[in-house]
């Protein structure tokens, strides 16, 4: 249980990203599109998708600490962004947590108590993605956004 708090905090610092541009619906159309990131040092897989017509996004985190999923968390929510900064309002009501098989059977988990362990996790999330998350962009191209968060950078490239 304390594996999965750490990886899902993890997780959560990791999820928010950010990406860069000219004018703010320039940048949001940059965005358009799928973007992925795969962090195997810290044991992360990152997916956003764009939709710069409507200004929505879904990301998919999964954690996979010894390159093996443990969990994957799902989120949908608007997005904003300018040339300098990207902005991600994630709806509460749209943020899934799914924990794998290979999780289950690491950790004995019994059936009875993964619903509890889910909704532990999303309690702990959903206070974080209240507030907007705000990302700087560093750079970004036709094939790569490079965000900034609390000093951590992430490249992401263009799928």
């Amino acid at each position: 249980m304390v594996m999965k708090k750490l990886l899902f905090t993890l997780l959560v610092l990791m999820s928010v990203v950010s990406i860069s541009s000219c004018s703010s619906n320039d940048t949001e159309k940059k965005l358009d599109g799928t973007w992925t990131a795969n962090l195997a040092d810290r044991g992360l897989l990152i997916e956003y998708k764009f939709d710069a017509a409507d200004k929505e996004f879904e990301a998919d985190f999964k954690v996979a600490p010894t390159g093996v999923e443990l969990v994957e968390i799902e989120m949908k929510g608007k997005f904003s962004a300018t040339p300098d900064e990207l902005t991600l309002r994630i709806d509460p009501e749209q943020i899934d947590v799914e924990l794998s098989d290979a999780l289950i059977q690491a950790t004995g988990l019994p059936e009875s108590e993964l619903e509890a362990t889910k909704q532990a996790m999303l309690e702990e999330i959903v206070p974080d993605v209240s507030k907007p998350v705000v990302n700087q962009i560093k750079s970004i191209n036709a094939n790569e956004l490079v965000l900034v968060k609390n000093g951590t950078t992430i490249a992401l490239s263009k799928k």
